[in-house]
């Protein structure tokens, strides 16, 4: 089953400029489609992440490859006549550009010879000749069908007008990008600013701080600012004419960043030691002035300066940094994800663990989605790829903003002859083994006795070749116990089989050349992911191991982090609260991941993440005999994960059976999305309650009467849920797990949780949990289960003669007051009366109190029977009262000994 024809058909129906995805597994047709179609078609790039892959291309006129390969290549065309030849930057150049290890120091190096270049062209324009030999890209207009990287194609190329792919020459043209959401991450790499530039932008406000007379102002010692300018001009002397330095586009960023290397680098390697001594002497005088003269005026004149859209870059600085002394939340410049997409962000974090001796400022002004966005307004643009329409802002492109005009995709119905087993590490027989690995830590030990157990499958098996897929390589450490793993298993099952850890594909060709037998390779998702061909002797690799991944995010580059952490913050995917707990732990000095993927994990962006990586995989079994049979093992973590996954694009029979095997249900997604916004919600609501109260008591009164209805006037509170459904909350709801079965921990929603029979006898209400929507987790919660609470101690109370007001001050403090005592409803358990967080309740209620000046506060319980109780009486814990239930669900009627308490108390 191939679909090339149509898939060529596809692109010749394309007419006008816009984004168009492709979407087929693995070996389906959709590169000789498109190759198909460039033949015939000009004005057409095509890009690819994988660096080998462009020596492979045929029928492109032109190939561009990185500055320091191009210049590998032609620099020896360069003739002696010739006035590059005598350029010094040239002639150092040619010193150090086959030295591989010093890349960056070439870089540089290459830098200065564009800039000569450059100035030698605008004297001479004829000098275009002599500087194509070496730069071919300087009349790139002239070729209609050109092939690069990723990395060069958003980099740019050497050209005397116009070095970007965005240029007016490529208007119309064809894009191709191979393997459309892998470029994501690789788009990240690029557009994120180095250190080089940061320091620049520090510096750049450093100097408007200093220019505006801020430090004079506050008496700061002249020679102190004398000094620091001294550190900064002996630094950075080409940037002291330069007053604003308004760095607009990124080109600019790479030119200044370019020549702040040349100028320091290779003279100088502790330049940047010196402008961070610099910084750090000035932020000192910035917390000194924070903490003694910093009046409420200048805090007023300061926020109004980063507030407005055009702020006032005199204070802005200092600012930024004085308002990260005292907060424990990072600065972020964004408001929404538009801003975000098209503007970009800045971040600020210093750490104070010691002194000033670290500081973080982070940003990106130009984005992957906006580069996208604007390339597909110039270009047709074409995303190729088994996972181009994955919705994930971790491993693709925010598909819900960028407008895909139209999508190629097909129902693959083929035979489905693959076997899948999932893998749980268990202990192994091998004494020897067993202790070596009891020296490690459990997560290493796991790894290793999976790769055991899957061996000795692969041995025990018809398969003649098998993948073995992990998040990372394994540890060095176990490079002689997987030998004798292999020795000893190969004896046991007599058979001859080779294990090959690929980490070159070079080395994997040699490898295919020498293998005898069985051969077993062990590799990662991101070596031998997407657009990997494994085949040998013209088969297929014959089975797979899914092993579990952890590395979706990359922490090493805080810029791409940071971007991705604020997309999914702007998505709703993750609260205000845990953004600003993520990027805190981003920015420590310990391992961010710890701390990081379990909040991350509670999406739906991570599950589709994590099989973006599981499909790519798969796919390596698929390239020749779709038909023919095939193994898939899966750590069993990640076999739980796969669930949770719908896919809108074509899928394998393969990946469909690990995706079914325990579906969540699509209204349990909608309650879970609307939880979180319902929360949101309700925040607000309580935040502007001077506003809103009226509203929030409105939809409150709703909630109550309706905890099911067929047209519910607050859609965003329910959802299409079973009468009886069970869940469980974390961080105060900001995420519910929903499950149909009743689970250790879970709460149950249901109608019988509210004593149906009771409230009928006592106070003849009835309650409809039957209609079509019923109540989500937080509504059912935080906000019927409070209303009745209030409800029936209103009515108890108003039996008794007592008139409660609701309280206007304090709202949500405590429900009501009479007098100078304050009253709360509640389902507080007294099963253990020295529980620690009761006494942690307690003292909440105590500061409410002391907050509202009352005299007395009483927490009533609701519901309760007097066998679960430890203490039935009325307890008092200082100026605090709890009363133990107000109803005895096991008589079905008040509770009158407390009845007549309250009576008494509150009739005195």
């Amino acid at each position: 089953m191939y679909f090339d024809k149509e898939v060529k058909e596809f692109l010749n129906s394309i007419s006008s400029n816009g984004l168009y995805l492709i979407s087929l597994p693995t070996g389906f047709g959709k590169t000789k489609g498109v190759n198909d179609f460039i033949k015939e078609n000009e004005k057409v790039i095509y890009i690819t992440h994988l660096k080998h892959l462009i020596n492979d291309l045929d029928g492109f006129d032109f190939v561009l490859k990185s500055d320091i390969e191009t210049i590998r290549e032609n620099y020896k065309k360069i003739s002696k006549s010739s006035f590059i030849y005598k350029l010094e930057s040239f002639k150092k150049l040619v010193e150090v550009i086959n030295i591989r290890e010093i890349d960056e120091l070439s870089q540089s190096l290459i830098s200065r010879l564009k800039e000569d270049l450059k100035n030698a062209y605008k004297k001479d324009k004829s000098v275009i000749d002599e500087v194509e030999v070496l730069f071919p890209s300087v009349r790139i207009e002239k070729y209609k069908k050109i092939a690069t990287t990723s990395h060069k194609f958003i980099r740019g190329f050497f050209h005397f007008q116009n070095g970007s792919f965005l240029s007016d020459v490529f208007r119309d043209f064809f894009v191709f990008i191979d393997e459309f959401n892998i470029q994501k991450r690789v788009f990240l790499e690029v557009l994120s600013k180095q250190e080089m530039y940061e320091v620049i932008e520090l510096y750049r406000s450093f100097r408007a701080a200093l220019r505006d007379g801020f430090l004079q102002k506050y008496g700061v010692d002249e020679k102190i600012i004398k000094d620091i300018k001294k550190k900064f001009r002996k630094n950075i002397p080409q940037f002291t004419s330069r007053e604003d330095f308004n760095i607009k586009t990124q080109k600019e960023i790479h030119v200044i960043a370019d020549r702040f290397l040349i100028e320091n680098f290779y003279e100088d390697m502790n330049f940047l030691r010196e402008i961070k001594s610099a910084i750090n002497s000035f932020l000192g005088i910035c917390k000194e002035i924070y903490k003694r003269n910093l009046t409420e005026e200048d805090l007023k004149i300061i926020t109004q300066s980063i507030t407005t859209k055009e702020p006032t870059k005199n204070h802005r600085f200092v600012y930024n940094f004085l308002k990260n002394f005292y907060r424990t939340s990072p600065l972020i410049t964004t408001t929404s994800l538009e801003d975000l997409y098209n503007e970009g962000f800045n971040h600020l974090t210093i750490k104070k663990e010691k002194g000033l001796d670290e500081f973080w400022m982070h940003g990106m002004y130009y984005t992957p989605e906006r580069f996208i966005s604007e390339l597909s307004n110039k270009m047709r643009v074409v995303g190729i790829s088994a996972t181009s329409l994955i919705r994930s802002v971790v491993s693709n492109f925010d598909l819900d903003y960028l407008e895909v005009k139209e999508v190629f995709t097909k129902e693959i119905n083929i035979k489905d002859n693959t076997e899948i087993e999932v893998i749980e590490p268990k202990e192994i027989d091998d004494v020897y083994l067993m202790d070596e690995l009891s020296l490690m830590d459990e997560y290493l030990k796991n790894r290793f006795l999976s790769f055991y157990e899957v061996y000795e499958k692969f041995l025990d098996s018809e398969m003649e070749s098998f993948l073995y897929l992990e998040n990372e390589y394994l540890d060095k450490r176990f490079d002689k116990l997987i030998q004798i793993a292999r020795k000893r298993l190969n004896k046991k099952h007599n058979v001859e089989s080779e294990v090959f850890v690929l980490r070159d594909k070079k080395e994997y060709k040699e490898f295919l050349k020498k293998k005898k037998g069985k051969f077993f390779i062990i590799s990662t998702y991101q070596n031998v992911g997407a657009g990997t061909n494994l085949n040998y002797d013209n088969k297929d690799i014959d089975g797979i191991y899914l092993g579990e991944i952890t590395n979706l995010i990359d922490f090493e580059n805080k810029n791409s982090a940071i971007y991705i952490l604020l997309s999914l913050y702007h998505k709703n995917l993750i609260s205000s609260k845990n953004l600003n707990f993520m990027l805190k732990h981003l920015m420590s000095m310990n391992e961010p991941r710890l701390k990081i993927i379990p909040q991350y994990k509670k999406t739906d962006d991570y599950v589709n993440a994590l099989m973006d990586k599981v499909i790519q995989g798969i796919g390596r079994l698929y390239r020749v005999d779709k038909e023919a049979k095939k193994w898939v093992f899966i750590n069993y973590k990640l076999y739980n994960e796969a669930q949770y996954f719908e896919y809108e694009g074509a899928e394998l029979p393969v990946v469909k059976r690990l995706c079914k095997h325990r579906k969540k249900e699509e209204s349990f997604i909608e309650a879970i999305k609307n939880n979180e916004y319902a929360k949101r919600k309700i925040n607000y609501l309580l935040n502007a309650l001077d506003s809103y109260k009226d509203e929030y008591k409105k939809l409150r009164e709703y909630i109550f009467r309706n905890p099911s209805c067929d047209m519910p006037e607050y859609k965003l509170f329910y959802a299409k849920l079973p009468s009886v459904y069970y869940y469980k909350e974390e961080m105060e709801y900001t995420y519910v797990e929903i499950s149909k079965k009743k689970k250790d921990g879970f709460i149950e929603f249901s109608k019988e949780k509210i004593y149906p029979d009771i409230l009928k006898k006592l106070f003849g209400w009835e309650f409809d949990f039957e209609k079509e929507y019923k109540l989500i987790p937080i509504a059912w919660n935080n906000i019927f289960k409070g209303v009745l609470g209030e409800k029936i101690v209103g009515e108890v109370f108003r039996r008794i003669g007592v008139e409660l007001s609701e309280l206007d001050e304090g709202y949500e403090e405590f429900d009501f007051r009479v007098g100078e005592y304050f009253i709360d409803a509640k389902n507080l358990s007294q099963r253990n009366i020295e529980d620690k967080n009761y006494k942690k309740t307690i003292q909440k209620y105590a500061k409410r109190l002391k907050k509202l000046k009352g005299k007395k506060g009483f927490v009533i319980n609701v519901f309760g029977y007097a066998p679960e109780y430890k203490v039935n009486e009325i307890q008092e814990f200082g100026d605090i009262v709890v009363v133990p239930y107000l109803i005895d669900v096991e008589r079905k009627d008040f509770n009158w000994p407390v009845v007549e308490y309250l009576k008494r108390v509150f009739n005195d």
